[in-house]
């Protein structure tokens, strides 16, 4: 597949994305403070390891994320997602083949299945629906498998918090059970 280079929004005839994640700087004139005019020319932008992804500064100032602009390029957004997942876990890979546009909970889903997010860190309402455990003895019998913590909770008269620090490994046991994420 051969590199295709687009306009980044907002930026146009200045810098354009090509589906590879690489960001270019387009030649062109500038006024300088002497009024004199400058060229300059077309080159390929250093990509810097921001705090979680890649980030490019298009001007002095103003980074983007690399990721992001290849997705509002590239990557088409029928449902109108907010947020961009990669697709196989790596944060440094910002092909357009690799990003798909998500909600949180969609991504949140995928970091716990690709192994990158600890089931804890699962938060909000659809963290209740979207795990299933199995609950264990104290000697390590096996009694049953459950797919909501939160009915579950209800059930035995307990906050839901407390069986998520059992399968986080906060705690052993709670009410002399243990509960384990279902494979």
């Amino acid at each position: 597949m051969e590199e295709i280079w687009k306009d980044i929004l907002g930026y146009e005839e200045k810098y354009q994305v090509s589906n590879y994640g690489n960001i270019k700087a387009l030649s062109r004139k500038v006024n300088t403070k002497g009024c004199s005019v400058r060229i300059i020319k077309e080159r390929i932008l250093k990509i810097y390891k921001g705090y979680r992804y890649q980030v490019v500064y298009l001007g002095r100032r103003n980074s983007k994320s690399v990721h992001k602009l290849v997705a509002l390029a590239f990557v088409p957004n029928p449902h109108n997602k907010p947020q961009i997942n990669h697709i196989d876990g790596n944060k440094q890979n910002n092909n357009a083949d690799n990003l798909e546009w998500c909600t949180q909970s969609e991504n949140q889903l995928h970091a716990y299945k690709i192994g990158l997010q600890k089931p804890f860190s699962l938060c909000g309402e659809n963290a209740h629906n979207a795990i299933r455990f199995d609950i264990y003895d104290r000697n390590g019998n096996y009694l049953s498998t459950r797919k909501r913590v939160k009915t579950y909770a209800d059930e035995i008269g307990v906050n839901p918090g407390m069986i998520f620090r059992v399968l986080c490994g906060r705690r052993k046991y709670h009410r002399n059970l243990s509960y384990r994420y279902a494979q």
